[in-house]
């Protein structure tokens, strides 16, 4: 994997989770209001830096899908973001991370590294 690739995984990895993480500290402060028989939607700051939070990791999700398979991307760029969005939620939202949890990180981390056995 060339340097280029694992910066922009690494970057995915951040602006995703910190996207999910961004929309949770801030959930509580959606709102859906009918006024005058039209929707609107008020929301908060971190809900709006998480989905900005969320629009760059899409482009950098484009941007590995361009340069590498689908099939080896996929399963190691969600993966990953699965277990830093887990350790984030840990540190920054305080959440527990529960047994069955944490076997679920070590199953995703054995199998990434099952996808990077060389033939």
């Amino acid at each position: 994997m060339s340097i280029s690739i694992i910066i922009t995984l690494l970057s995915y990895l951040l602006f995703s989770s910190m996207g999910i993480i961004l929309v949770r500290m801030d959930a509580g402060k959606v709102a859906f209001i009918i006024q005058s028989g039209v929707l609107g939607i008020r929301i908060g700051l971190l809900t709006l830096l998480g989905g900005a939070s969320y629009i760059i990791s899409f482009l950098l999700w484009i941007y590995m899908l361009q340069n590498n398979n689908a099939s080896y991307i996929m399963p190691f760029a969600n993966g990953l973001m699965m277990c830093v969005t887990i350790l984030m939620a840990r540190l920054i939202l305080k959440e527990v991370i529960l047994p069955h949890q944490w076997i679920g990180i070590t199953v995703i981390i054995v199998g990434i590294l099952i996808i990077n056995i060389r033939k």
